[in-house]
């Protein structure tokens, strides 16, 4: 399923290394853009962000004029680690079940995008040094965010609305067909991202979890129709633009494990219903 199950192994990868609408103001301090630009193609991928941004309230625009789609994961480095560790504590995390290393902050990013399309964002940068990183080519970019943040800045408003993470499932309230901003809240204490697919016709979530577990048979979800978030730690939020095809019942999982280790979180029942009206 994309991006989605990629996550899982992604990070190890680093070591190899839409639509133009924007989100609606929802008050208070206005977000400051970071562009982040996607370009080439194979192994030839090339991320390119800021070398500076200022903290705080940051919309986040992602431009894909790369030729197959992508989309930028930020990373967060607590203290002077090199690629080569992020990739050596992305692997133990994603491929053998070890506990992720705790200097190592997965700090939201940008929706994917397909080639010629943008994505968006809008979330809070803290201070300190990231890199953007599109999982499925291990492309990369280090940035520094410098300064402080304003408290008091609020995320945009979202009128497709909300997507609420916790362990092991996610809430959804006032979802609406559409390429809208989606509000999505990591309430638990892991990491938490969402990929969201339309059930087909006829199928049930009691038909996902079986497919999930089970890998047999034809899909019941249309991957077609997919759309997911970045990743975000516990406690963390941002409003994403999202396109939401259709209306109906769409099947919400999470594919990373715990910071802890173990396994992926739809493995423990991650795998919620959402409908879109």
């Amino acid at each position: 399923m994309r991006r989605s199950v990629l996550i899982l192994v992604g990070l190890a990868a680093l070591a190899g290394c839409g639509d133009d609408k924007q989100g609606e103001a929802g008050g208070g301090s206005a977000p400051k853009p970071m562009a982040i630009t996607a370009t080439g193609s194979g192994k030839n991928i090339k991320i390119t962000a800021p070398k500076a941004v200022p903290a705080g309230l940051t919309q986040i625009n992602f431009r894909n004029s790369a030729k197959q789609g992508l989309g930028p994961q930020l990373l967060k480095i607590d203290g002077d680690h090199t690629v080569a560790e992020v990739a050596k504590a992305g692997s133990a995390w994603g491929d053998k079940g070890k506990p992720l290393a705790p200097w190592l902050g997965l700090a939201g990013g940008a929706p994917r995008a397909e080639p010629g399309k943008r994505s968006t964002a809008t979330q809070v940068l803290s201070p300190g040094r990231y890199y953007a990183v599109d999982i499925e080519t291990s492309s990369s970019a280090e940035f520094e965010v410098t300064g402080d943040v304003d408290k008091e800045a609020k995320l945009p408003s979202a009128a497709g609305g909300t997507v609420t993470a916790s362990e092991y499932k996610f809430e959804t309230s006032g979802l609406k067909a559409g390429n809208q901003p989606v509000l999505f809240k990591n309430a638990g204490k892991q990491p938490h991202f969402m990929v969201a697919l339309p059930i087909k016709q006829g199928k049930t979530i009691a038909d996902v979890r079986k497919f999930i577990q089970t890998e047999k048979g034809a899909p019941p979800v249309d991957e077609n129709g997919a759309v997911d978030t970045p990743v975000l730690d516990g406690g963390d939020s941002q409003v994403a633009r999202l396109n939401l095809k259709k209306t109906g019942n769409y099947a919400l999982l999470c594919f990373i494990p715990d910071r802890e280790g173990g396994p992926p979180h739809a493995a423990k029942g991650m795998i919620s219903e959402g409908t879109v009206r």
